[in-house]
């Protein structure tokens, strides 16, 4: 049995959503047989504690890491080194600078998408051979049925309580519906990163008079049952819809309608999962028609959950994971 260190910079319970994402991962690689232990990165502590372990995978970057280079400096002493660098093209350029000494050093370094992929082969043409791209899964797992829509009322933001990831669109939508004399149930279930706080005061005061509903840290049990009970999504990301979104994974895994904005780095298969809408404008027409169209949302509800199970379920991803180590372990 293989024994990887996984390594994020934040780990639950603290907000950040690679933070979540690398313990859903963790739980998924034991199921199927893997020695996984999960650390938040502390240089000495992980420095030591890397040489009992076949291979070190490290999740970069998350919030907790903030500026440090330490991650960068502790991944000399990691051998084998895999690393997942979730964002890249949409940093600014000196992280994306910061990413270099992982591309020297890991034995493979995985990407979500493949805009990324291409991106990074442009920079660095020697790098192909290490490259992988694998998608991100749902932080959460569904803890109950899927239900069809029809059973289901509503519209949910699901995310981090931080600037650039929807919430002003949102929070748009919500008062143009109602503008409208539109009734539709509004929720916000969200995760409050440290020093958020000023930030969400000003969420506080834009939703204002709107008839919106606030679920902060709750845990992840109950966000799963009350995106159960949701029967949309609306999910706006600056540079489009992309593989590297776990809040879209969690949403369509429960089979939520989701409406969202595609971009130069949304892939095809990802484009049938979900609602395009590029304003918010066009994402209430596109709410208006699914409510008045009960066999459209179940087919479209259908679309997404067969996109989810055969592309981007934890079962899926964590084997491609495994398919990886085993290569770098000499085993395939």
């Amino acid at each position: 049995m293989m024994k990887i260190l996984m390594i994020s910079g934040s780990v639950p319970p603290e907000a950040c959503g690679v933070g979540d994402y690398t313990a859903q991962l963790a739980r998924s690689l034991r199921k199927i047989g893997v020695d996984v232990i999960l650390e938040k990165f502390r240089f000495l502590l992980v420095r030591y504690e890397a040489k009992v372990y076949d291979m070190v995978h490290l999740q970069y970057p998350s919030l907790g890491y903030g500026k440090s280079l330490l991650p960068q400096l502790a991944s000399i002493f990691f051998r084998p080194l895999v690393v997942t660098i979730h964002e890249y093209t949409q940093t600014h350029f000196l992280r994306r600078w910061s990413v270099f000494p992982f591309l020297l050093l890991a034995r493979t370094v995985i990407v979500t998408n493949d805009h990324e992929k291409n991106a990074l082969i442009q920079r660095f043409s020697w790098l192909y051979k290490k490259l992988e791209v694998v998608s991100v899964f749902s932080a959460i797992e569904p803890e109950a049925e899927v239900l069809l829509p029809e059973f289901r009322e509503g519209i949910v933001y699901f995310g981090l309580m931080r600037p650039n990831k929807g919430l002003e669109e949102f929070i748009g939508l919500v008062k143009l519906l109602k503008n409208k004399g539109i009734h539709l149930s509004a929720r916000i279930y969200s995760a409050m990163p440290k020093g958020a706080e000023e930030y969400y005061q000003q969420i506080l005061r834009l939703s204002s008079g709107l008839d919106i509903q606030f679920y902060i840290n709750e845990p992840l049990v109950k966000v799963s049952a009350e995106l159960l009970k949701s029967k949309f999504a609306f999910l706006y990301f600056p540079d489009g819809l992309t593989e590297r979104r776990s809040s879209f994974m969690a949403a369509i895994a429960h089979g939520l309608l989701v409406i969202s904005n595609s971009g130069k780095m949304t892939s095809k298969r990802l484009s049938t999962g979900f609602l395009n809408a590029p304003t918010i404008e066009e994402a209430v027409t596109k709410i208006l028609i699914m409510e008045d169209s009960p066999d459209v949302c179940i087919e479209q509800q259908k679309k997404s959950l067969e996109i989810y199970n055969q592309h981007y379920s934890s079962e899926k991803i964590s084997q491609l994971h495994v398919k990886i180590y085993r290569k770098i372990a000499g085993k395939d």
